[in-house]
């Protein structure tokens, strides 16, 4: 188990252009232990990255089974969505991620929100997301950068 978690949480840990490595270490920790939900989601999450959508949703799938609660897991599944073109699929799992952290709403997760909504042409709704993810932290780098294209 601890070998497993010390490999989830190296491939957890790498980023961007380190995505290879990221899956090498978190296929291993999913080797050793298959239950660890946090390490699929992330795995999920490196292979949306590469481009493996597919597979992607896969790994994201099996940890919503494991841990259907995991903000992570939907959000990352919303990007994957996006990222085959099925906007409204993606406004649902980043609905859904934003409802399974009530108390703690992590501000980058309204910004993705957003992308969609302004993809759908609503500039009205996307501006209000981005609103949303400035309220909670105000140097939200992709809700500053965002803020621009829709004002």
């Amino acid at each position: 188990p601890r070998a497993a978690l010390r490999a989830a949480l190296t491939g957890a840990a790498g980023g961007a252009g380190r995505e290879e490595e990221s899956l090498s270490d978190l296929t291993r920790a999913l080797e050793l232990a298959p239950d660890l939900s946090f390490a699929l989601a992330w795995r999920g999450e490196a292979l949306r990255k590469l481009g493996r959508n597919e597979d992607a949703l896969e790994d994201l799938n099996k940890a919503l089974r494991k841990d259907p609660g995991s903000r992570w897991a939907w959000a990352w599944k919303g990007r994957t969505f996006e990222a085959m073109g099925n906007l409204s699929e993606a406004l649902r799992c980043f609905n859904r991620s934003l409802q399974n952290c009530q108390e703690y709403r992590f501000a980058p997760i309204y910004v993705y929100q957003g992308a969609i909504y302004w993809k759908m042409g609503s500039s009205e709704k996307a501006l209000e997301n981005i609103q949303a993810a400035l309220a909670l932290d105000g140097k939200c780098e992709e809700a500053l950068r965002d803020r621009k294209s829709v004002v």
